[in-house]
């Protein structure tokens, strides 16, 4: 009967130093405070070849307990800063910068919100070399175009790229110019008109190469404006 009820207290400690203990999450090479159940992470993002993840989860903590925990698991040289109810924290690795935003919900729930970003461009993937010269394409003097955006999303198991254009050339010269770039360039294309009532002119030209799919939309909105996208498994 003793051994028993040993038995039983020794389970019970144990439970509750289990239930007492904090929960952390792995982020930025970091173990941090909060709910790995609640832990949500997006990656394979790319912003001019820099990497870029972003995370978010949650802490059933109030924002007192949860900062006091934060300081022990962050560097010393950490900047942080206060904006209203938010939290701002920053800093740096010699791969990485980090942004973590901790927002109280409640007074015992506290969110996070994690973003880092590559301090150097990546080696470049196919699809990379792809975009590359593609844009080297769209870069000709004759289209009169200046890039904006240009955004690459792997988090889908297939590459995809996103670059925005201005460009000072009428919808109808632009179209008929990138039509004659992308021939000359190996590309097959086809143009798949469509009617947009809230643009003055939209076109859409189409083209495939290697197993890439081009899609360039035109819309005049007072100024000319290209949206390119750039998907698909590409063939060795």
């Amino acid at each position: 009967m003793k051994t028993f009820i040993l038995f039983i207290f020794f389970f019970v400690n144990i439970n509750q130093c289990l239930a007492h203990s904090p929960t952390v999450v792995l982020v930025g090479e970091r173990q941090l405070v909060g709910s790995p159940d609640t832990f949500f992470s997006l990656g394979k993002l790319s912003v001019s070849g820099h990497d870029i993840h972003i995370s978010h989860w949650e802490s059933a903590q109030g924002v007192n307990e949860v900062m006091q925990t934060l300081t022990a698991q962050l560097p010393d040289d950490t900047l942080a800063w206060s904006d209203g109810d938010l939290m701002h924290i920053h800093w740096t690795t010699p791969e990485q910068s980090h942004v973590l935003v901790v927002a109280p919900t409640t007074v015992e729930r506290v969110s996070f919100f994690h973003s880092s970003i590559g301090m150097s461009v990546g080696q470049e993937s196919r699809s990379q070399v792809f975009n590359r010269d593609l844009r080297k394409t769209l870069s000709d003097p004759s289209l009169r175009a200046q890039l904006m955006m240009d955004i690459r999303d792997d988090s889908v198991g297939s590459e995809a790229v996103s670059l925005l254009y201005t460009s000072q050339l009428s919808i109808k010269n632009l179209s008929q110019k990138i039509r004659d770039l992308l021939k000359k360039n190996n590309w097959l294309v086809t143009e798949a008109p469509k009617i947009q009532p809230y643009f003055l002119q939209d076109h859409s030209i189409k083209a495939t190469q290697s197993g890439a799919m081009l899609q360039i939309d035109l819309v005049d909105i007072g100024q000319s404006f290209m949206y390119i996208n750039l998907s698909g498994k590409l063939k060795p």
